[in-house]
C-alpha cells in the first residue's frame, strides 16, 4: 500500500462548541467528534506530515481525543515541525500544555502554537483568564525542563492583545 506524505493536515477534533459566535465559519455546533479509529486510520495511510492544524469546534471540549492525537504523533515517524490549535478561551485545563510539552520534547523540530481567540465576538474575560492562566502553565512547564529542551517546548500566542487579570483570579486554576 502506498502511504502518503503531506506538508499539512487539518484534524477536526470535534464540531461541538460551547459558544455561538456569529463569526464562526463552522456554522452551527454539532454533536460530532473524531474517533480513535479515524485517527488510527490516518496514521496507517500517512507516512509523514510537517504541519498540523486543529480545526472545527472547540477542541478542548474533547481533550481526551486531542491527547490521543498528540500521543499518536509522538509515537509516529512523522517529522512534524508545527502544531497549531485555537481555543475560544472558555476552557482552562493544564493537560493541554502537558500534551503540547510532550509533543515538543519528543519531536525535536516541533514548535506548538496555541491561540486564544480574543476579539469582539468572544468573551474578553474568558479570553483574558485563559491567556493569563495558560501563560502561567507554560512558565511552570519551562521551569521543569532542562536547558536542552527549553527552547523548543512551547510557544503560546494569542490572537489579539488582551489585558492581564489579577493574580488571585489565576491562582484558582493553577495546581500545586
Amino acid at each position: 500500500m502506498n502511504r502518503y506524505k503531506f506538508r499539512a493536515l487539518g484534524f477536526e477534533i470535534t464540531r461541538k462548541c460551547n459558544k455561538k459566535c456569529p463569526i464562526c465559519m463552522r456554522g452551527e455546533a454539532q454533536d460530532c467528534t473524531i474517533t480513535p479509529g479515524i485517527i488510527d486510520k490516518v496514521f496507517e495511510e500517512v507516512e509523514d506530515c510537517k504541519y498540523i492544524s486543529i480545526l472545527g469546534g472547540e477542541s478542548l471540549l474533547e481533550l481526551d481525543m486531542l491527547e490521543y492525537l498528540i500521543d499518536k504523533i509522538v509515537s509516529s515517524n512523522w517529522n512534524i515541525e508545527f502544531f497549531n490549535l485555537t481555543t475560544n478561551g472558555s476552557i482552562i485545563d493544564e493537560r493541554i500544555i502537558i500534551a503540547l510539552e510532550k509533543l515538543c520534547e519528543n519531536k525535536s523540530n516541533c514548535k506548538a502554537l496555541m491561540r486564544v481567540s480574543a476579539d469582539r465576538f468572544h468573551n474578553i474575560e474568558d479570553s483574558t483568564l485563559a491567556y493569563t492562566t495558560y501563560s502561567s502553565f507554560v512558565k511552570c512547564t519551562i521551569k521543569r525542563c532542562n536547558e536542552k529542551t527549553k527552547p523548543k517546548i512551547l510557544e503560546l500566542n494569542f490572537v489579539n492583545q488582551i489585558s492581564q487579570l489579577k493574580e488571585s483570579e489565576i491562582e484558582k486554576y493553577l495546581k500545586d
